[in-house]
């Protein structure tokens, strides 16, 4: 109905896609999934064949790509990817010897497109780049990309406190001086990193303003002492830039003791969207909702 294209890695699965292609009088394409050595999903290149045997038998399913995925693309040429891709190309000559054409094959992610150019294929799968951020802070030289996104929230409440004061959950953290705290709405239920309590940091007036106390699930406080004329509505920058400060995804899962990946991937569905049209109109912001008009389609594009 969609003309969705599923990836495949067992037997009963492409019967019952044929079987469903059949009734509906349709032909249903395929992404067969190669396991060269990540062990997730996929069959192993004599299953795999195996599979791809019984589809030239089928009326209604036909092929449309490969694919595999890399374990170890961070380590490069000296890892096992090499030794993954050569998998990938003899299956790939064995089924052209079966007498299928015109199909994708896709090996790279990411990290793979910047470091390693022989498994770039016909098709590269590379939405962190899409993001304008790099898989790693080592490859940042290698590409100019612009990040395409921010996390932002506002002021929302402005206090003192005195020195010697216990803040937040568990009293994790004590004030040293009396200090000026800015509360913000957002907090771990919004993809904030609990791992930033009393260690990450924060974009203010441009300025950076660090996390004292837990993350909690809908608030973080951070301290603005030092920071002159903060006011309640100011703009706070969690990821992006501001002023003449960055901070980075990569220095969030750092700080966070995981990966970029996870801190873009892990941003919450109730954080709004907000899509800026920058080409034509840099004022004009839609929010994610109004993606759905289809009215709207033609602006964004």
């Amino acid at each position: 109905e969609y003309d969705l294209i599923p990836t495949v890695s067992d037997q009963l699965f492409l019967e019952r896609l044929n079987h469903l292609c059949s009734r509906s009088n349709r032909i249903g394409d395929v992404f067969l999934k190669l396991d060269t050595g990540m062990g997730r999903y996929g069959l192993p290149p004599d299953g795999l064949l195996s599979l791809a045997e019984k589809l030239l038998q089928m009326s209604k399913t036909r092929l449309a790509g490969l694919s595999t995925n890399l374990s170890d693309p961070e380590n490069g040429r000296e890892g096992y990817s090499l030794e993954q891709i050569e998998t990938f190309r003899k299956v790939d000559r064995k089924l052209r010897g079966l007498g299928f054409r015109d199909y994708l094959r896709s090996v790279a992610n990411s990290t793979a497109f910047l470091d390693l150019p022989e498994s770039n294929f016909d098709l590269v799968r590379i939405g962190h780049l899409l993001y304008g951020s790099y898989p790693s802070e080592q490859e940042a030289s290698t590409l100019p990309l612009k990040s395409v996104f921010a996390l932002k929230s506002r002021v929302l409440l402005l206090k003192e406190v005195d020195c010697g004061r216990p803040l937040g959950y568990g009293n994790s953290y004590t004030t040293t001086r009396l200090t000026k705290i800015a509360t913000l709405p957002i907090g771990y239920a919004d993809g904030v990193p609990r791992q930033l309590s009393n260690c990450g940091q924060v974009l203010i007036r441009g300025q950076r303003a660090n996390i004292i106390g837990r993350v909690c699930m809908d608030a973080l406080m951070v301290d603005v002492t030092d920071i002159a004329d903060v006011q309640l509505g100011d703009e706070v920058v969690l990821i992006g830039k501001q002023g003449d400060e960055t901070i980075t995804v990569h220095e969030i899962a750092k700080t966070s003791g995981t990966i970029s990946y996870e801190i873009i991937s892990r941003l919450s569905s109730r954080l709004p969207r907000i899509c800026k049209d920058l080409h034509k109109t840099p004022e004009t912001m839609i929010k994610a909702e109004a993606l759905r008009e289809p009215s709207l389609t033609k602006k964004i594009d």
